[in-house]
């Protein structure tokens, strides 16, 4: 058995304005960032042998960024489930994509279409 997504004949962006591609744009450049900053690991503390699992644990679906790596909560999560050990070492997390790089990417997508700062970044474990 095998399953197929259903995908348009044509590309669904193509009447859209101007104005929604550089805010779809604005997007994907949002997602990238949040990859990369979030790939980043503070230097060892301890003799501890990194695999790098955790930083290549971090993809893109679609406009969400996920990362399925069983700890990923405790070391990169939000407030609630990280180690304290692990912000005392300098591990970013995903509240500091929400403080350091979602807010400018957010005006930029609120320029672009014309609106107030009203877009909101949720995150979720």
């Amino acid at each position: 058995m095998q399953f197929k997504p259903i995908l348009p004949k044509k590309d669904p962006f193509k009447g859209l304005t101007k104005k929604v591609q550089a805010a779809k744009v604005e997007m994907e450049s949002f997602v990238t960032e949040s990859i990369e900053f979030l790939k980043e690991y503070p230097p060892p503390w301890s003799g501890y042998r990194r695999t790098g699992k955790l930083g290549r644990g971090w993809k893109k679906r679609k406009w969400t960024v996920v990362n399925t790596t069983l700890y990923s909560p405790l070391v990169q999560g939000t407030s609630a489930r990280r180690r304290k050990v692990f912000k005392e070492h300098g591990w970013r997390n995903v509240e500091d994509v929400r403080r350091q790089i979602w807010p400018k990417h957010r005006n930029k997508i609120a320029l672009l279409l014309g609106t107030k700062t009203g877009f909101k970044l949720r995150v979720e474990e």
